[in-house]
Formats: structure tokens, sequence, C-alpha cells
């Protein structure tokens, strides 16, 4: 009989502790270059709309065989039994969940990326009762309180600059007698050497995929005020499976009051200008210069545009405001209501 030193199990098992404590140590020790840390790299909701839009086509092949591997597919699959009647889901991306749904469930998803839904096969939604999409932010839902049996979200909290403002409105459209709230998320680990090693990563990992992958889960959700029924934690405690139900408390309307205050004054002027020759659309932003919403026939990147440089003007006049785009020769009429502002283009 070989010595014990010369089996092959063992010699494998020596090879593979090895490496893993060099893999370990590497992450440990490894300091990203103060170039790839840079503050310029941060990430915002009008870059992680570039990103998102960019990986849409390739994003389910480069993710696919790990979730199976690491069975978030599963984890999937046990979430969503428990979503029925009418369902939400948010930051729905590329309909990833639509395998998983009951055959009876009138889904309606959303994401701010035109992209990742244009990914949404007639085939994938036709797994459903129906099936809406909808380009719309999570935290700015158009839908009425309590329209939505289920409200879910899987790997969205960490992909979007105001996760807490997310979960209040999820919450607000979710029924309060007897809705649930689904969440399959990703972050913290329960051990501190591993959310130290994706905190030093968390940036790089966020100029890739767009995900902040080392946010507290269960600090979000308990600040958004709902009331968590089950929690299960996956992968070093990485992974999050939550059923919660609404709070008790009433959230926080502030933004929808702001929105339906620029709604007003948008469907005025468009009302106004509807037979003026040339208009092309409108764009509703933020003052960060991030698209709330556009004209349906507008493009992305076009409403991108015209946010970002909308964000550049420097007038601070209230009501309508004409000037001339030198950089594509377009008029626009810019209004302001509180927070949010009013872009709409005309012909040059």
């Amino acid at each position: 009989m070989a010595p014990l030193w010369k089996r092959p199990s063992v010699l494998v098992g020596g090879a593979l502790v090895y490496a893993g404590t060099a893999f370990a140590t590497y992450l440990t020790l490894y300091e990203p270059r103060k170039a790839e840390a840079s503050a310029d790299l941060a990430m915002t909701d009008a870059k992680r709309l570039q990103v998102f839009n960019a990986n849409a086509a390739k994003y389910d092949g480069e993710v696919d065989w790990d979730e199976r591997l690491t069975g978030i597919s599963l984890m999937r699959r046990f979430l969503l039994r428990r979503a029925r009647g009418r369902v939400l889901e948010i930051a729905a991306g590329t309909g990833r969940n639509l395998d998983f749904y009951l055959p009876d469930t009138q889904l309606t998803l959303t994401d701010f990326s035109d992209g990742m839904l244009q990914q949404i096969s007639p085939a994938s939604r036709a797994k459903v009762a129906s099936c809406e999409l909808q380009v719309m932010r999570a935290g700015a839902l158009s839908f009425p309180d309590g329209q939505f049996d289920a409200v879910v979200d899987t790997f969205g909290l960490c992909s979007m600059d105001d996760s807490v403002q997310a979960l209040r409105e999820m919450q607000r459209v979710c029924r309060r007698d007897g809705g649930r709230i689904l969440l399959l998320e990703h972050g913290r680990s329960s051990y501190s050497w591993l959310s130290n090693v994706l905190d030093k990563f968390a940036e790089l990992h966020a100029q890739k995929w767009g995900c902040h992958w080392n946010r507290d889960i269960l600090a979000l959700v308990e600040q958004a005020g709902l009331e968590v029924e089950t929690v299960h934690r996956f992968h070093f405690g990485t992974t999050y499976y939550i059923v919660a139900k609404p709070g008790s408390s009433t959230p926080p309307v502030d933004r929808r009051i702001e929105e339906e205050d620029v709604m007003s004054e948008v469907e005025e002027t468009l009302e106004r200008i509807k037979n003026h020759k040339g208009v092309e659309g409108y764009v509703i932003a933020d003052r960060n210069g991030n698209v709330l919403r556009r004209h349906p026939q507008m493009q992305v990147a076009e409403a991108e545009k015209y946010a970002l440089y909308m964000k550049e003007l420097t007038t601070k006049a209230r009501g309508v405001v004409r000037d001339l785009n030198p950089k594509n020769d377009l008029q626009y009429m810019r209004i302001r209501v509180k927070k949010l502002e009013l872009l709409i283009a005309h012909g040059a």
C-alpha cells in the first residue's frame, strides 16, 4: 500500500486546499489600482442604463450556467410558486423568471432598460396567461396603490441608485390584505472576510455589470418598512431569499406627488403644442440627467442625450424656456416642477 502522502486522493485534496488558500490570500491582499477605484467610475443609474443596454444581448448566455450550477434557478422556482394572481416584477431584465411563474399568472414586467426588455421573446411571454412589458423605474412606479397580489424582484436591489425607494414603491402597489413581496437578492456575506472581499471589488464589478454586490439587503428591507416573514441565506450568506408583506406604516409619497405634479403639467403643455409642426416627443428627467420617462416612440439613446443636455443647462427660470441646441440643431421647451424636469424636442 502506498504511503498516505502518495495516494491520489490526498494529493488532489492537498492541491485544492493549496490553490484555494493561495486564491483567498490573493483576494485578501490585492488592492485595485487607484485608476480602477477612481471616484470618476462611480456607478449611477445613467451609467448603469448604458451598461444594461450594452450587455442585454449577451446577458443570458453569460449567467445561465452559473445560475444552474449554484442553484439560483431552483431558488427562482421555489420563490415564484408564491406569486399568484396579478403579479408585478420590477427590474425584470431579460425575463429570466418567465419559466417559473404559474401558467395562470397575470404578469406585468417592468425595467428601466428598454434593451433588456427587448430580449424577451413572444414565446416566453406566452408561458403565462398575460404578460405586459413596460419601461419604468422601480422607484417611480405608475401603478395605483394595492394593485398587485404579489410584487417580485430578483437581483435588482443591487442595480439601482435608491433601493429603499424601490422597496417602498413595491410595498405601495402591493395589496395590504394578503399581498406578498418576494425577493431573491445578493449582497453582503454572513462572514466579514468575504464582505471585505466584496467591498474591495465592488466598483470594478459595478462597472462591468451595473451591480453593487456588497449591499446590506436586510438593512434596506428594514429601512423601507417591509414586514419580513421568511429569510433564507445561501452561498456564505451572500444570496437572500426573502418573503415579506407590506408594513403597517404608510410609505412616503413625496416622489409620487412630485411626479403627479409633473405629469399634470406635461399634459397641459402637450395639449398646447400638439399641433405644433415638428414635435417629436418628450423626456422627463431628474436633475442628475436620469431619464424617468420618455415618449414611447423616442429611442432610449436619444432620450438620454436630451436629458444629459438638459442637465447642463444653467437657466433656473421656471416655466417654458426656449433655446437652440448647438450640438444637434434642435429647439426645445423646458419645464421645471420641483425636482423633475420636462424636455419637449422640436425640429430645427
